[in-house]
């Protein structure tokens, strides 16, 4: 019929099965210059977000509301396309790419940035990044 049917399987996928999740990007990729994106699935394991965990409701990026990563999962043309994210209770899955979800913006700092947290994470006071020179 000329339809894959073996869906193509992502690094993330691999990494996050594997129990070896990175920060670091491929090095030859000049696609991360921006420092504003959506948080990654790795960055939700190293908060201690697991892949179809029973415990979820215990790591710090628990919210209770559905929210998209930027970490593709796989794709066929058979099963379409799926991307991690992280559900209303916490685990770490994997749904089609067209279902409606919020998303989790992340700032990246430099790794030699001093700071400080400022705030309380309230709406009335939000975390501010206070920038030591």
């Amino acid at each position: 019929t000329g339809i894959n049917q073996e869906p193509t399987k992502y690094m993330p996928l691999a990494r996050i099965w594997s129990k070896t999740p990175s920060l670091k990007c491929a090095e030859s990729s000049d696609m991360f210059k921006v420092p504003v994106g959506l948080i990654t699935v790795d960055e939700v394991v190293f908060a201690g977000g697991t892949y179809g965990s029973t415990r979820v409701d215990e790591h710090w990026l628990f919210s209770k509301n559905t929210y998209w990563t930027m970490s593709p999962s796989q794709y066929s043309e058979k099963l379409s396309a799926h991307v991690f994210v992280v559900n209303r209770t916490g685990k770490i899955v994997d749904p089609l790419a067209a279902n409606v979800y919020g998303v989790r913006p992340v700032i990246n700092l430099k790794a030699d940035t001093h700071f400080k947290l400022g705030g309380e994470g309230t709406k009335a006071k939000p975390y501010e990044v206070l920038m030591n020179r």
